[in-house]
């Protein structure tokens, strides 16, 4: 184990081993936290912020969450997989920055 590594890793999926709609992993850093989100974009994407609370934390959520470009299909809506990001993205960000 590293010293002071906290990371984290949360899926959404309709079954159990079924594909994940959404994945998130987020990953205290020296400087802030990565958050890492699969199933939304074509292709897995990641960001790292500084150390962000409140109002700074969901602006950034939320910006990133529309950039992935997310669109309907069968499994789900692109709303609802920008409504995981921001609300798994924040459960595991303040996971790790405990």
């Amino acid at each position: 184990a590293v010293k002071g590594l906290r990371v984290a890793f949360r899926e959404v999926a309709r079954r159990h081993g079924d594909f994940a709609i959404v994945a998130c992993a987020a990953m205290k850093t020296p400087t802030g936290v990565r958050l890492a989100v699969g199933g939304v974009a074509d292709v897995p994407t990641a960001r790292d912020w500084p150390r962000l609370e409140g109002g700074a934390l969901d602006d950034a959520l939320n910006a990133f969450a529309w950039e992935l470009g997310a669109r309907d299909d069968v499994h789900a809506t692109a709303r609802y997989r920008r409504d995981l990001v921001r609300m798994i993205g924040r459960d595991l960000i303040g996971e790790v920055l405990q």
